[in-house]
């Protein structure tokens, strides 16, 4: 037994919205004093439903927040005070087939995190392991993987997982092909995989605050340009996640943290015991060939285990500073 299939992708109405609150309603009364997971997977925002579509007739919630906090509000919180795990989770898939990357990816991420954060539920992200789709028709390298999984941790991600593993008449290249056989994407995403494996238990350990965000221009790379710049405004423009914006001066550790070469996001974490930890990414297109040097200049010398493809090291950060 795995679990009940409610429903992927609910149109953002009511009465999907509803439907789906009554099946939560008897799930509650089956399993509210135990630590099961309620998920149901929704639309990411480039859905055509978020972007004037008339396709479904007429929407109740027709801006991506709007949506999502809907569902919060009409379904998750039936499980308020219960031992039920609350998952709100989306599929948003970033890879291009021309090397760039969607607009959107940034923007799904934060807006799940902040309602997330608000909900005290888990987020739960489903990223691109194949082709799929025009546009979208090649398998994502190894680097484009490890630059999705890193971004989902970055915005805090609790829960990763991959679409998709076996083949559809849908898909393109996915890790197994039609006999069950692996294929090179299979290997990649184990390189990925494995490379979580090293440090996932701890970063369960800690808590997301916020996320830092550099602030490119238009036309900064060649591929994309705008795009990435579009991606990263989009972020910084929406109201829901202004409160998790931050900048080193709101970390304890370091009193300034700069990019060059390439834009990145670090996310700003911390344990029970109130020390801090951090993700960071160099978010651009792999088709750029973009190396990001990231300095961190601490507030005072410290030692920092560093996490780097799998493989960890010590390293003194002092006032001076210490560059990735």
């Amino acid at each position: 037994f795995a679990g009940f299939f409610a429903w992927d992708e609910p149109l953002p109405t009511d009465e999907y919205l509803n439907a789906i609150a009554n099946y939560a309603e008897w799930y509650k009364g089956v399993y509210a004093d135990k630590e099961v997971p309620f998920m149901v997977n929704l639309n990411p925002s480039y859905s055509s439903l978020f972007n004037g579509s008339t396709e479904y007739g007429t929407l109740d919630y027709t801006t991506y927040p709007e949506y999502i906090k809907a569902y919060c509000d009409i379904v998750l919180s039936k499980f308020d005070g219960t031992s039920i795990q609350k998952f709100l989770s989306v599929d948003t898939y970033p890879i291009k087939s021309d090397g760039t990357l969607r607009e959107n990816f940034l923007y799904d991420m934060a807006v799940l995190k902040a309602y997330a954060m608000e909900s005290e539920a888990h987020m739960q992200v489903i990223l691109q392991a194949c082709g799929y789709g025009e546009g979208y028709d090649v398998a994502p390298t190894e680097e484009q993987l490890r630059l999705q999984l890193y971004t989902a941790l970055a915005f805090g991600a609790d829960n990763v997982a991959w679409y998709e593993y076996a083949p559809t008449s849908e898909t393109i290249d996915a890790p197994l092909d039609l006999e069950g056989n692996p294929t090179d994407v299979y290997n990649s995403l184990q390189t990925v995989n494995n490379e979580l494996a090293t440090f996932g238990s701890l970063y369960k350990n800690y808590t997301w605050n916020g996320v830092i965000m550099s602030s490119p221009s238009k036309g900064f790379f060649g591929y994309g340009a705008d795009a990435q710049y579009n991606a990263y405004q989009k972020v910084k423009d929406e109201s829901v996640v202004q409160e998790y914006l931050l900048s080193a001066s709101d970390t304890q550790s370091f009193s300034s943290i700069s990019g060059s070469g390439s834009n990145y996001i670090v996310s700003v974490m911390q344990d029970k015991e109130g020390a801090e930890g951090f993700v960071a990414v160099n978010y651009s297109a792999i088709k750029d060939n973009k190396t990001l040097k990231l300095t961190f200049k601490a507030n005072e010398q410290g030692n920092y285990a560093i996490y780097k493809n799998g493989t960890m090291e010590t390293v003194e950060i002092g006032t001076s500073g210490y560059t990735l």
